[in-house]
């Protein structure tokens, strides 16, 4: 059940099964909370009823940087915009040593959880909401819905000037020709 979810403290890697650390993550987790599976691609890795997804994301504490992908912004606001619609993540910081994974420490919160300060959106199609650094990552009380749509707004909008002033450069550059 997603109340009664718990990380063990270690874990061993079948590094046969599993192509990836985040792969084996997302199926121990989807085991763990009943879940369900969703299509490649999807907004979130494990469906816990029709309302609530979890994204799973994982981070080696020993890499120096990691600037995770949550979401495709697009998706987020389709998911999002529905307020009976939940998305919660699942972070995991784990250590690796051998095909131990010794995890460090975990928080699960729901997306209007993540302290925007630490969120960005930049170029992957209409724009990804990212992580800004992983190391730096915080939370805050969750943030109502609408505030927190306004937030990603804001966020999109910052990204899109940005890439209306790289598209007008490129045009100009084309246009010497």
């Amino acid at each position: 059940m997603i109340n009664d979810f718990k990380l063990k403290e270690k874990y061993i890697f079948d590094s046969q099964t599993y192509s990836s650390v985040d792969e084996f993550f997302e199926s121990v987790v989807k085991e763990e909370m009943n879940g369900g599976s969703l299509p490649p691609k999807h907004l979130g890795d494990i469906e816990i009823d029709s309302t609530t997804i979890v994204d799973v994301k994982s981070a080696n504490v020993d890499k120096k940087f990691h600037m995770p992908n949550l979401a495709s912004q697009k998706k987020l606001f389709d998911w999002l915009k529905e307020e009976q619609n939940t998305l919660m993540y699942l972070f995991i910081f784990y250590r690796k040593e051998g095909l131990n994974l010794l995890i460090e420490k975990w928080h699960y919160c729901h997306i209007e959880e993540i302290d925007p300060e630490c969120l960005v959106v930049q170029a992957q199609g209409l724009g990804a909401l990212q992580i800004k650094d992983i190391k730096r990552l915080k939370f805050i009380d969750k943030i109502p819905r609408k505030k927190w749509l306004n937030i990603l707004k804001n966020m999109v909008q910052s990204y899109l000037m940005k890439e209306e002033i790289k598209i007008k450069k490129t045009r100009a550059m084309y246009e010497q020709i």
